[in-house]
């Protein structure tokens, strides 16, 4: 079909589909969009989020493993779509159209877009840490005043994987990583996400929080929190959207996914401070990391989940063996 008789043919076919559901992990502007998309296409848009990003994969895994996935689009963390989502034959092909439509086609892969990053940082309270205290480095939280006065979210393997790419690839030996951050695990407390790490930090339970998406802060009008100047390096982990494989509104879905890569990007972009534009390469001056995906796959990825977790309860193998045995 001609390029300019595509989207209007994709559009009836759409609009005789009449609504979709979508699983979107931009929950900042989620009405925004789903007011948008209706008001200029007419076709009932539901967009849903579970929660966390394991809560979600758990949740639609479950789904396809029964038959009845629900959402006809879903975003994730592109590590996962790319390596879970679609080895679990849960997503589809990517339509060359599509791709090329993103605002950067080279931010695509065979099965996802990029649409956003969240960045991750060190934050304080302010009303406990002064700022000639304030950790300027990470070795900085081994002094012993941070002892037990700091927090760590789980399920971040990727946040602790781009920090491991960077500082190691800056010189940092695979030993001093490990030292480190097994000490910095040691002196935290473990919570289920950001939202609830950054409200301990503005009530001041804790002092420092070592991985808090930064949207979770921004979100607490007046908090006390500070992350300048920024610790090392920004870890960015990008998300990207996907079709579903079995889609129940296959149209609509192509054309919400055409839409959110092109006229939904504004109303994306009016929260890139918290939710980082996929070509952003600095964050308030500070730079920022991604990890390093072409070497991950599903097996790789748990020994990255794996090795997390075993950092947060002190166990022995806090990272995955192809690491520490220098495999490429």
């Amino acid at each position: 079909m001609p390029a300019n008789e595509r989207l209007p043919a994709l559009v009836r076919a759409a609009q005789a589909e009449g609504s979709l559901t979508v699983n979107l992990r931009a929950d900042l502007v989620a009405p925004e969009l789903e007011r948008a998309f209706e008001d200029q296409y007419g076709i009932d848009l539901q967009i849903v989020n579970p929660g966390t990003a394991r809560i979600t994969r758990q949740q639609i895994l479950q789904e396809a493993r029964a038959g009845k996935v629900r959402s006809d689009v879903i975003e994730s963390y592109v590590h996962e779509m790319d390596t879970i989502y679609a080895e679990s034959h849960v997503i589809t092909h990517l339509p060359r159209f599509l791709r090329e439509s993103a605002l950067d086609p080279s931010l695509t892969t065979e099965f996802s877009a990029e649409t956003f990053q969240y960045p991750f940082l060190v934050a304080w309270n302010t009303q406990r840490v002064a700022a000639a205290e304030a950790p300027r480095r990470f070795e900085d939280l081994l002094n012993p005043r941070w002892a037990n006065r700091l927090v760590m979210v789980q399920n971040y393997e990727m946040w602790y994987k781009a920090l491991f790419d960077r500082l190691t690839g800056d010189g940092m030996s695979v030993e001093e990583f490990e030292r480190v951050f097994r000490h910095i695990a040691a002196d935290s407390n473990v919570t289920s996400s950001s939202n609830p790490a950054s409200a301990f930090l503005a009530s001041g339970q804790y002092t420092a929080g070592i991985n808090i998406n930064l949207n979770s802060i921004t979100r607490i009008d007046g908090a006390p929190i500070a992350f300048e100047p920024v610790v090392g390096a920004v870890p960015l982990l990008p998300n990207g959207i996907g079709l579903a494989r079995d889609a129940h509104h296959p149209a609509a879905a192509l054309l919400f996914a055409h839409w959110y890569l092109t006229d939904g990007v504004p109303i994306l972009q009016e929260e890139q401070f918290i939710q980082q534009s996929p070509n952003e390469t600095r964050l308030d001056g500070a730079p920022v990391v991604r990890p390093e995906l072409d070497d991950l796959d599903s097996a790789r990825l748990q020994e990255w989940r794996e090795a997390y977790d075993a950092l947060l309860r002190g166990g022995d193998e806090v990272l995955p063996a192809y690491v520490r045995g220098g495999t490429p």
